[in-house]
């Protein structure tokens, strides 16, 4: 898993732990009962370590940005390619085959391609927002870059999970993403934390 523009073990409600994070960490839990290991590639911070446990078997890694500030809407996509020779690194030491990427966020997809061609793996993408929705949203916001990565992505990615059925058609119809790819998951609850009482 990579999750390049938030660190999910952040605590919730700080500048970039929203509901990204918490969905990220749930998945990964969930998934240890399916049997997967989970690595998960972060942006570090130069405080926190470079490794955190979320549970045995979900191991969170910290790479750092050349100049080691931790993320923030400066993140250039030209830092990829030191990011990615870190994570190299990385998964040569790790005990367990890469068997899938799961991206989430553009940022973290373009990495996760590089890492899909490195070991020849599928590659899943959740956006969690987009960049057209954005633009459109925003006046004056030069998003190109964003925009045209996203649509890379979309056109070089085995799965696409998208959270509604809107999504999936800006998707399909404005991204060019082949329809048989994307998948809508609605985001789920946890009913211990929020009900209607």
């Amino acid at each position: 898993m990579i999750s390049l523009n938030n660190d999910p073990t952040e605590e919730l409600g700080s500048l970039h732990a929203g509901g990204q994070a918490k969905y990220i960490v749930e998945l990964g839990k969930n998934l240890l009962f399916h049997n997967f290991k989970i690595l998960l590639i972060t942006l570090g911070d130069g405080i926190k370590g470079t490794h955190h446990e979320i549970a045995p078997g979900f191991d969170v890694y910290r790479v750092m940005r050349m100049d080691g500030r931790p993320y923030g809407y400066d993140f250039k996509v030209s830092e990829i390619s030191s990011i990615f020779d870190q994570c190299k690194q990385l998964i040569a030491t790790f005990e367990s085959n890469i068997t899938v990427i799961f991206s989430f966020y553009w940022i973290s997809g373009l990495l996760g391609l590089k890492l899909k061609n490195h070991l020849s793996v599928p590659h899943v993408i959740k956006f969690c927002s987009l960049g057209l929705y954005k633009q459109s949203a925003m006046e004056q916001a030069d998003l190109t870059e964003r925009v045209s990565s996203e649509r890379h992505i979309c056109h070089n990615c085995e799965a696409i999970v998208a959270t509604t059925n809107v999504e999936k058609r800006t998707l399909v119809e404005q991204y060019g993403a082949p329809e048989e790819i994307v998948r809508v998951i609605a985001g789920g609850i946890d009913l211990t934390l929020f009900n209607t009482r």
